[in-house]
């Protein structure tokens, strides 16, 4: 995953960074370039099975960076209105989705004649070179994809901060796509991501309520008393009846409830129905609201959550 976090000495706040390696775009980026699959890798004389398990090795260590630039590509996407948007930053993110697009079709080609590299007897080393050489193509096109990311992050997304990126970091490809889905759906329903933040902001109580309330009688029905005891409603909440929360408590709730989440090892409360419900919900409103929060500031690295308001 893109390295996302760094401490500057002066600034108790982290902020999002990325790799240093850069990349330098072409004059039109909206021309991509797919590798040429008449390139020839020469490899050293292997037997039939050694060939197949180098070419297995070198697809499973291709699926693995494939994971990582999905993942650090959904991020870019989600925390794309938040963006530094000079320098032809919208160029740059086409020609990222283009090339993520023909990586993942290129996956689905090789992930076909994996079959015929675990399975098949009677294949040549022939047909079997012309597989390496196409994981090989994939293993290139990977790599320059991620360069790609890196750079876009490096140039317009060093000054998102930690408490926005906490609530997406720990979830998997699958988990980050549904989520951008639904904070885009969410987005589109009004005119502007500050008139979708305004609408959390002040409207969100009975869901913040319902949410709290659906996570303790959760740890009720696990029936320890321990968990039980330490968190019941006044551990996240003071009051009964929410209105509005203030950014910092929004944080401070979301940090309250994802610690329970982890402690509460002995029952998964995150699969009771009424709570996963409420809990996905608030997840997004919560990261609209950090999200309008860093596209507010992001000029302005000095600027404090303590500072932010609606």
């Amino acid at each position: 995953m893109i390295n996302l976090f760094k401490r500057h000495k002066k600034k108790e706040q982290k902020e999002i960074i990325i790799s240093q390696e850069t990349v330098i775009f072409p004059e039109k980026l909206d021309i991509y370039h797919e590798q040429s699959t008449e390139k020839v890798h020469k490899v050293p004389k292997y037997t039939t099975t050694e060939l197949k398990n180098l070419i297995i090795t070198n697809y499973q260590k291709a699926e693995k960076r494939l994971e990582k630039l999905i993942k650090d590509y959904y991020i870019l996407k989600l925390f794309s209105r938040a963006a530094t948007r000079s320098g032809r930053f919208n160029e740059k993110m086409l020609h990222l989705d283009k090339q993520l697009n023909y990586t993942k079709r290129l996956n689905e080609e090789i992930k076909r004649k994996m079959d015929i590299v675990k399975y098949m007897q009677d294949v040549t080393n022939e047909e079997l070179m012309e597989i390496y050489d196409k994981v090989e193509q994939f293993l290139d096109q990977i790599q320059q994809t991620q360069l790609e990311a890196d750079d876009i992050n490096l140039k317009h997304y060093n000054k998102i901060k930690l408490a926005s990126a906490g609530i997406i970091i720990n979830k998997n490809n699958f988990e980050l796509e549904k989520f951008n889905r639904e904070v885009n759906e969410f987005i589109y329903q009004y005119k502007s991501l500050q008139e979708a933040a305004e609408h959390v902001y002040y409207y969100s109580g009975d869901l913040i309520v319902q949410t709290v309330n659906s996570l303790v009688q959760s740890i009720k029905l696990a029936k320890n008393s321990d968990h039980i005891y330490n968190y019941d409603y006044n551990y996240f909440l003071e009051s009964s009846t929410v209105i509005t929360l203030s950014l910092p408590q929004w944080i401070e709730l979301f940090n309250k409830i994802r610690y329970v989440l982890r402690t509460v090892s002995d029952v998964n409360v995150i699969n009771y129905v009424d709570f996963k419900n409420y809990y996905q919900k608030l997840e997004v409103r919560y990261f609209i609201l950090m999200l309008y929060m860093e596209s507010k500031s992001k000029d302005n690295s000095e600027g404090k959550i303590t500072d932010f308001n609606i």
